[in-house]
C-alpha cells in the first residue's frame, strides 16, 4: 500500500497515511486549524473519539474542556469560538458541527460523508485483493479473511461486483433508506478500525484490532444477507454489503494488521 496524503472531498490533512482515509485524523487537522487564535499546545491527548448514536456516526472532541485550564474563559465559550471557526471550515453536507453541554464539540457525519469515505477507501484496494486461499487459517481473523474472499468470488459469479475492486461502483445510499441498523453498526466499526490503524505507530500490535473487526464482521454477516433476491433493495443492498466485505478483507490483509 502506497503512502498518500489524507484526502476527503475538499478536506485534506498535512499528515501522510499508508493509504486508508481516516476521518478522525482529518477532523483533528480541522480542529488544529480552528485554534490559530490560541497559543500552541499539544493536541495528541485530545483526540476525537468515535461514537455511534443509532444513525448517523458522530465524533466528539473534548478540546474546549482541556483548554479551560489554560484560559480564563469558560469551556462553553471556548467551545463556541471553536464551533464558529469549524462551521466555516467544514461542508455541512458532509460533516455537521454542534456544541453539546458541558462543552463537547460534536461532529455528525452525514450519510453522504460515509458514502464518500467508503468510495475513497475502495480506491485504495489493489487489483489482487480477492485471492482464494488454500492454506488453513491460523487465527479467527484469517478465517474471516477467507470467508470474505469466498463471498466476494460468489458476488463476482453473480455479476454483482467486478473482479477489480477499483471498478466496484457502490450504489448511492445517501438518499435512500437502504442500510439497516446492523449495516450502520458495521460501517462504524470499519471507520473506527481505519482510524485506529492510521493512528498507531509502526511496531505496535494490531492483533486486537484485527480480532475486533473479525468479530464485528461475523455479526454483520449473520444479520445482513447478501444473496437473498427477495430482500428489500436487492440488488443494490447486496452490492453495498459486498463493498463493505471487500474493504474488510483488504483491511485484514493490511501488513500492519496481520
Amino acid at each position: 500500500m502506497q503512502v498518500s496524503k489524507y484526502t476527503f472531498k475538499g478536506i485534506s490533512s498535512s499528515r501522510e497515511s499508508q493509504g486508508w482515509v481516516a476521518i478522525e485524523l482529518l477532523l483533528r487537522e480541522q480542529v488544529k486549524l480552528s485554534l490559530k487564535s490560541f497559543e500552541r499546545y499539544d493536541l495528541e491527548q485530545y483526540l476525537c473519539k468515535l461514537k455511534l448514536q443509532k444513525n448517523p456516526i458522530n465524533y466528539r472532541s473534548a478540546i474546549a474542556l482541556a483548554l479551560a485550564g489554560k484560559y480564563t474563559d469558560s469551556p462553553l465559550n471556548l467551545a463556541q469560538q471553536l464551533y464558529t471557526s469549524l462551521k466555516k471550515q467544514l461542508d455541512p453536507n458532509l460533516i455537521q458541527v454542534q456544541v453539546t453541554p458541558p462543552a463537547w464539540i460534536d461532529f455528525k457525519l452525514t450519510a453522504t460523508a460515509v458514502e464518500q469515505w467508503l468510495e475513497e477507501n475502495l480506491k485504495q484496494i489493489s487489483p489482487d485483493s480477492f485471492p482464494l486461499f488454500i492454506s488453513p487459517p491460523n487465527s479467527f481473523a484469517e478465517y474471516i479473511q477467507r470467508r470474505c474472499s469466498s463471498i466476494l468470488h460468489l458476488g463476482i459469479s453473480e455479476n454483482l461486483i467486478s473482479e477489480n475492486p477499483k471498478l466496484c461502483k457502490i450504489p448511492s445510499f445517501s438518499n435512500q433508506n437502504l442500510l439497516t441498523k446492523a449495516d450502520w453498526q458495521f460501517l462504524a466499526q470499519l471507520i473506527a478500525t481505519v482510524d485506529e490503524l492510521e493512528r498507531v505507530s509502526s511496531g505496535q500490535s494490531n492483533e486486537k484490532l484485527a480480532l475486533s473487526l473479525a468479530h464485528a464482521f461475523d455479526q454483520f454477516h449473520r444479520h445482513c444477507p447478501i444473496f437473498d433476491r427477495k430482500q428489500s433493495g436487492y440488488p443494490l443492498i447486496s452490492q453495498l454489503r459486498l463493498s463493505l466485505i471487500a474493504l474488510t478483507q483488504a483491511i485484514l490483509r493490511d501488513p500492519r494488521i496481520v
